[in-house]
C-alpha cells in the first residue's frame, strides 16, 4: 500500500524540493533535493544534489551528482561524475564515468570503464577497464584488471587475481593514457596471482605468476612461483 501512494517527481531547469520518498525521480536541470532520500528509481540528467542520503532501487547518474550522504541501491551507474560523501552500497555498480565515493564501496559486482576513487571495495566480483585509486583495501573473490590506465591500493586481497595491460580488443590496443599503465599497490595477496606491470612491496599467494613489467620487492608462495625475465624481484620466500 505504501508503494502505492508514492509520486514521481520530475524537475526540469532550476529546483529545489525536500527529501522524503517517491516513486521515480528524474532531474534534468540544476536541482537540489534537500534532505534524505527514498525512491525507487534515481535518474541525474543535469547538475543534481542530494542533502542527506540516498535510498533507490535503481541510480543513474549520467551528469554532474553529489550525495552528501551514504548510497544504499539494488543498481548504480555512473556515467557522468559522481561525489558520493558517505558509503555506497549496492548489489551492482558500473562506473564509465567518475565516481569518488569518500566511504567504502560494497557490492557484489563492480565494473569500472572510467574512473573510481574511494576508501575501501569490496566485492565478490571486479572487473576493471579504466582507472582506480583506493586509499586502504580493495578485495574480492574474482578480480580481472586490465591496465588502460594508472591504477593503485594500498592492498588489494582475492581468491584469483589476474591483470593484464590492456586488452586483445582493436580499441584497446590504440588507447592513449598520459599517466603510467601499471598497477601499484603494497600488499597484494590471493589464492592464485597471475600478474604482469605491477610493482609491490609484497605479492602474496598459494600460486604466484609475475609477467613481463612487474617489480616486486618480496614474493611468497606456497605451492608454484614462476617468474618472467623480464620481472624484477628482491627477493623469493616458499612460505
Amino acid at each position: 500500500m505504501e508503494d502505492q501512494k508514492r509520486h514521481d517527481l520530475h524537475m526540469s531547469g532550476f529546483g529545489k524540493s525536500a527529501g522524503g520518498k517517491y516513486g521515480k525521480v528524474q532531474l534534468d536541470g540544476m536541482g537540489t533535493i534537500g534532505g534524505d532520500l527514498d525512491c525507487h528509481d534515481f535518474i541525474g540528467n543535469g547538475n543534481v544534489s542530494v542533502k542527506g542520503s540516498l535510498t533507490a532501487g535503481k541510480v543513474r547518474i549520467h551528469g554532474n551528482g553529489t550525495i552528501d550522504g551514504p548510497v544504499d541501491a539494488m543498481e548504480v551507474h555512473v556515467g557522468g561524475a559522481a561525489k558520493v560523501k558517505g558509503a555506497l552500497r549496492s548489489r551492482t555498480l558500473a562506473v564509465m564515468g567518475r565516481c569518488n565515493v569518500l566511504g567504502q564501496v560494497t557490492a557484489l559486482k563492480i565494473e569500472i570503464g572510467g574512473s573510481l576513487k574511494a576508501a575501501h571495495v569490496q566485492g565478490e566480483k571486479i572487473e576493471t577497464k579504466g582507472h582506480f585509486s583506493v586509499d586502504g583495501i580493495m578485495e574480492a573473490e574474482t578480480m580481472d584488471i586490465h591496465l588502460l590506465d594508472r591504477c593503485e591500493a594500498q592492498e588489494i586481497r582475492g581468491d584469483f587475481i589476474k591483470v593484464r595491460k590492456k586488452g586483445s580488443r582493436f580499441w584497446e590496443q590504440l588507447s592513449i593514457s598520459f599517466r603510467p599503465m601499471r598497477l601499484f599497490v603494497r600488499f597484494l595477496n590471493g589464492g592464485i596471482v597471475d600478474v604482469e606491470h605491477t610493482e609491490a612491496e609484497v605479492i602474496s599467494g598459494n600460486r604466484v605468476i609475475l609477467g613481463p613489467g612487474c617489480k616486486v620487492r618480496v614474493v611468497e608462495y606456497r605451492e608454484e612461483f614462476i617468474q618472467d625475465p623480464s620481472a624484477e624481484v628482491g627477493e623469493v620466500r616458499r612460505i
